[in-house]
């Protein structure tokens, strides 16, 4: 998305969410059509040890390359079947990034304040599972499908009182 959107969309997601794929051209089409659309993209591992661990790898890939975040996030959510570390470590590897030095940033502790930061967040909006969208304080949960997300960002831009929400 557009990083000076006048909009933001953030969604809490899962790698092994298979709803989180579907919506991935949603989410795309969106981003597509909506100029002014910034989408912020929070890992909410669910779904396990594997979604806690891809999580970890996706947050070591902004940190280290953030120019490949968007592929990484992409590659990811185009797997089939379950992924974990060695899925996420290898889509990155691809990526060009070094395996090593990610299984090290992996373990910092900006990481692991990321992934908590995230828990909390999901928490004071007492999101249970994803996908799960918020515009302006509003809330949408579950692979709602294109028109539903366009409406929340409409709604979210016509009760915005400041210059950008």
């Amino acid at each position: 998305g557009n990083p000076d959107g006048d909009v933001t969309l953030v969604e809490f997601f899962d790698y092994n969410c298979g709803y989180c794929r579907r919506a991935q051209a949603d989410m795309q089409r969106l981003i597509d059509d909506d100029p002014n659309l910034r989408v912020v993209l929070k890992e909410f591992p669910v779904l396990g040890e594997g979604s806690m661990t891809a999580a970890q790898v996706s947050i070591a890939v902004r940190m280290l390359a953030a120019d490949k975040a968007g592929e990484f996030h992409d590659a990811m959510l185009a797997q089939s079947g379950q992924v974990d570390a060695e899925v996420a470590l290898a889509v990155a590897e691809g990526l060009g990034l070094d395996r090593a030095k990610l299984l090290e940033t992996m373990q910092s502790d900006e990481v692991r304040a990321t992934v908590t930061e995230v828990y909390g967040l999901a928490e004071k909006l007492t999101l249970t599972g994803t996908p799960s969208y918020v515009a302006n304080g509003n809330v949408a949960v579950g692979a709602i499908g294109y028109d539903a997300l366009k409406a929340v960002i409409a709604s979210a831009r016509a009760s915005c009182t400041a210059e950008v929400c």
